[in-house]
Formats: C-alpha cells, sequence, structure tokens
C-alpha cells in the first residue's frame, strides 16, 4: 500500500465519523513510519495529503478546546494534538509556515498556547531577523524574502464577495469603498460572541500584505513602506473603524 492510499484511507477514517478511535488514529497519522514518509516527499508531493488530516483532527478537536470545562479525554486530546505540532515545529517546520494560515484559522483563538507552536515555526534554510537591527534598512533587508503560503486563503475573499478589495488596493477606492469592505467583515454575534468574521478578517489582512509587497517590488521602490500605499489605507481604515476587538485581530 502506497503512502497516498495509506492517506486516503485514514482520511475516511479520521475523527468526524469515528471519534472513538480518535486516539489511535493520532497516533497512526503522526507514526514513524508514516509522517516522515509523507513530508520527506519530492516538490512536497505528500503536503497537500497530510495537511487535509492535520485540518481533520483540528476540526475535530476544536469544540473541545472551546469548552469551558474539559474532560480528561479532551485534556488527553489536546495534549496529542500538541505533540504532533510540536513534532511538526522540531522536523518540519517548512510544513508548518507554508500552512500556517489554514492550521491557524482551525484552531480556536483561546488556544494561544497551540497557535503560539504554529506561528514560532519558520523554514530551516533561513535565519531569523536581527530583532535590534542597527538600521532599520538592515531589517527590511531581512524581510525581503517572500515566504511560501500554500493555504487557500484568497477562497475565503471570493466567498465572502469582495470584489471592492481588488480595487482598493489598485488605487481606485474611496472612503465609501473600504466602508463597505468594513461591513462585509461584521455580522451578528455568533455563539462565541464574535462580531467580526474572522476567517476573512485575516485572509484580507494577509492578501492585502502580499498585494501590498508585489506593488512595492513591481516599482523597485527604494522605500519599503508608504503610507499613501491603497493597502495601508485600507488597514489604517480599517483600524480606526473598527472596535477593540476588531482592532486586536487588524
Amino acid at each position: 500500500m502506497t503512502h497516498c492510499s495509506r492517506s486516503e484511507t485514514l482520511q475516511a477514517l479520521q475523527p468526524i465519523y469515528f471519534p472513538g478511535f480518535v486516539f489511535s488514529w493520532m497516533s497512526l497519522i503522526s507514526h514513524r513510519l508514516f509522517l516522515p514518509q509523507m513530508l520527506i516527499t519530492p516538490n512536497g508531493e505528500g503536503w497537500p495529503a497530510f495537511h487535509r488530516l492535520l485540518l481533520a483532527l483540528l476540526n475535530f478537536a476544536a469544540p473541545f478546546f472551546k469548552a469551558s470545562t474539559k474532560p480528561k479525554a479532551a485534556r488527553g486530546l489536546q495534549q496529542g494534538v500538541l505533540r504532533i505540532l510540536l513534532l511538526l515545529l522540531h522536523d518540519f517546520p517548512e510544513f508548518l509556515s507554508a500552512y500556517y494560515f489554514s492550521i491557524c484559522e482551525a484552531i480556536p483563538t483561546s488556544c494561544g498556547q497551540i497557535r503560539n507552536v504554529v506561528l514560532s515555526a519558520f523554514p530551516g534554510t533561513i535565519l531569523l531577523p536581527d530583532p535590534h537591527p542597527s538600521t532599520l534598512t538592515e531589517m527590511f533587508q531581512d524581510a525581503s524574502v517572500t515566504p511560501v503560503i500554500n493555504s487557500e486563503y484568497r477562497a475565503l475573499l471570493q466567498g465572502a464577495d469582495l470584489q471592492a478589495l481588488d480595487q482598493q488596493l489598485l488605487g481606485r477606492g474611496n472612503e465609501g469603498i473600504m466602508g463597505a469592505i468594513a461591513d462585509r467583515l461584521v455580522h451578528d454575534p455568533n455563539e462565541a460572541g464574535e462580531r467580526y468574521n474572522m476567517p476573512v478578517l485575516n485572509a484580507l489582512v494577509l492578501y492585502t500584505g502580499t498585494s501590498t509587497a508585489a506593488q512595492v517590488a513591481a516599482r523597485n521602490d527604494t522605500a519599503p513602506f508608504s503610507p499613501n500605499d491603497p493597502g495601508v489605507a485600507l488597514i489604517q481604515y480599517l483600524a480606526t473603524t473598527f472596535d477593540l476587538e476588531g482592532k486586536s485581530i487588524c
């Protein structure tokens, strides 16, 4: 049986269908004869399949993470998820950094420790930027490497019907268009009391950042940041318009 067929089998046995099998299932997807073989593949061929398995686990575990009181089994589930993410952080940080967006979206915001494990990943081929550079120019040089983002965050924006976003980023926007974008990000509070569509808002911030960076690179601007860029204006507008909850997300 090939690793792809094993992945398909494990996908069919995911915890949402067989919750009583979850701990054994976690052991299988993190086994030394499976996980490394999925992630050590030419051109990352096994990454999408393992990414689907990891999201299946996180989506199943999310309701238990949100619960105010956790039974022993739920605490064991959280520890198991944390150990798998720590394993990935130690041995395959490139995988976590490439899929960080969708992985963090599947982890409740209340699970700060687990989210920070994912957000602390960076490819082993690069050095972390100096947090105390002598000049800002040095810091921007370290940040000039474009990261690999494999998560389909653009699909969230298409589903939210945010055509006005591209108009704003191309410099054709105005305060009315920015107001329309802001309105699409707010909804009636859900069960968790959240007023903002957090997946779409996170995707918008990421899309705005990547688009603005691409525009700066295209015009070969010596100044890497300009307060007059349309993307910067949009983020400033959202940060000043939203309440404290929305500002913290931005």
